[in-house]
């Protein structure tokens, strides 16, 4: 694998996916100091664990659903490319071979990179 295309994935799983799963994780457990954040602790907690287990089932893979479409926006699009001039890449599509694939399989960045499991086990 390309090592600027591993170090997209790495970034992209740890600043969007861990840190959307973390502030799941830590809305539903009460740790989230923000008005709001304890607002929303105060409802899921009124909820028997197993909707809360349904709940988060269906926040992974809505995470995991927006950075898969995220990344064939840009795959798909013509006008809009995610670059990296510093690297001499135009675009980031054109060094994968399917870049939403990258995020799968026990090699992809899910798998690699992330602290939460996938959506997908």
């Amino acid at each position: 694998m390309n090592d600027a295309l591993t170090e997209f994935g790495k970034l992209y799983i740890e600043q969007v996916r861990d840190n959307s799963i973390f502030w799941l994780e830590n809305t539903i457990t009460g740790k989230m100091k923000a008005p709001a954040d304890q607002e929303l602790f105060k409802r899921i907690n009124t909820l028997p664990k197993e909707h809360i287990d349904i709940l988060k089932e269906i926040a992974y893979n809505a995470v995991d659903q927006a950075l898969h479409y995220m990344l064939f926006m840009f795959e798909q699009s013509d006008e809009w490319k995610i670059a990296n001039p510093s690297k001499d890449i135009e675009s980031i599509s054109d060094i994968s071979d399917g870049l939403c694939g990258e995020l799968y399989s026990s090699d992809g960045w899910i798998e690699q990179f992330s602290e939460y499991p996938s959506s997908k086990d």
